[in-house]
C-alpha cells in the first residue's frame, strides 16, 4: 500500500524520487520530467551510481516507463552493475543479460552528435507515445564531436598519434548548446 501510495504521489507531481532525500525535500519531489538535469562533482563521488539509482526508483514509480542509458565510456560492459546492484536488465542487444526488461535501453555512443541524436529520438517518441522516458547520459564530459573521434581513427590507421583536439576545447560546449536546444 505505502508503494502505491508513493506511485500516486509522484505521479501527481510528475516528478522523480532520487536517493538523495535532501534534493527531494529541496525540489518539491524529486527531478521534473520533461527537464534535463545533471549531476556533477568529483571522480568517483558517487554521480553515476545516484543516476542509476533514480532510474530504478523512476521504473518502480513509473512502471510503464522505460530508461535510455548512453554510457559513453563503456562502464557498463560487463553488465554486473546494472544488473546486480540496480535491477536494471537493458534488452536491445548491447549487453548480455540474464533476463531482459523491455523497458531498459543501453547503447555505448562515444561521440556528442550520436548522443544527442539517440536523446531527440527517444524524447520525441516518449512524447508522440506518451511514454515517461528517463534519459542517462553518462558522462557528458566523455563525449568527443565526431570530427575528433574520425581524426582519432584516421591516426591510429596511420599508426600514429595526430591532434586528439582538432576543433579545441571550445567545440564541446559550443556543440552541446546547439544540440540541447533540439531537446
Amino acid at each position: 500500500e505505502i508503494k502505491m501510495a508513493k506511485r500516486k504521489y509522484y505521479r501527481t507531481l510528475d516528478k522523480i524520487r532520487t536517493p538523495v532525500e535532501i534534493l527531494n525535500v529541496l525540489t518539491g519531489g524529486g527531478l521534473s520530467l520533461g527537464k534535463i538535469s545533471e549531476f556533477w562533482g568529483r571522480n568517483r563521488s558517487g554521480k553515476s551510481t545516484a543516476a542509476l539509482q533514480t532510474a530504478q526508483y523512476f521504473l518502480e514509480d513509473y512502471p510503464e516507463g522505460r530508461i535510455v542509458i548512453i554510457d559513453s565510456e563503456a562502464n557498463y560492459s560487463d553488465g554486473s552493475r546494472l544488473e546486480k546492484v540496480f535491477n536494471l536488465h537493458p534488452h536491445n542487444g548491447e549487453l548480455e543479460v540474464v533476463k531482459e526488461d523491455p523497458r531498459v535501453w543501453l547503447f555505448y555512443i562515444a561521440t556528442i552528435e550520436e548522443a544527442i541524436a539517440t536523446a531527440i529520438k527517444f524524447s520525441k517518441e516518449s512524447k508522440d507515445q506518451e511514454i515517461p522516458t528517463l534519459i542517462l547520459i553518462d558522462s557528458l564530459s566523455a563525449l568527443v564531436p565526431s570530427r575528433d573521434a574520425e581524426e582519432l581513427h584516421k591516426s591510429i590507421e596511420k599508426g600514429k598519434m595526430a591532434n586528439q583536439y582538432a576543433g579545441g576545447m571550445a567545440l564541446t560546449p559550443r556543440i552541446l548548446a546547439s544540440s540541447m536546444s533540439h531537446l
